[in-house]
């Protein structure tokens, strides 16, 4: 099984904090569409420090993921913010599932989920 990921960085400055929003000139991609197996998935979700899956937050359980996933969004994790303290800037990073439209992979994509400790196996 191959998954094609995205890893995206979200930053939020001061200045763009008071706006709202992110910082578009320093937030975006980091990879776009790298092949993964399954163990590389794994170690690279657990490397990342992936704590948020999409569908119920941190700590969620696999009946409530499976569940929301057959609804049809777009599987992804994200990472607690990391602060730099000293710049005032907060990043948050996120994997994302690119060919999330096949069965097998987004069925896999939980698997790996579960592998890494982001979602719980309840």
């Amino acid at each position: 099984m191959i998954f094609l990921i995205s890893k995206t960085v979200s930053v939020v400055t001061p200045e763009s904090a008071e706006n709202g929003d992110t910082d578009h000139d320093l937030s975006g991609f980091e990879y776009e569409s790298v092949e993964f197996s399954f163990s590389e998935l794994v170690r690279e979700l657990k490397r990342e420090g992936m704590t948020e899956a999409s569908f119920g937050g941190s700590g969620c359980d696999l009946a409530y993921y499976q569940r929301e996933a057959t609804r049809g969004g777009v599987p992804w994790v994200s990472s607690y913010p990391e602060e730099d303290y000293r710049n005032g800037h907060s990043s948050t990073y996120s994997m994302h599932l690119d060919n999330d439209r096949d069965p097998r992979a987004r069925r896999y994509w939980i698997k790996a989920l579960q592998f890494a400790g982001v979602i719980s196996n309840k």
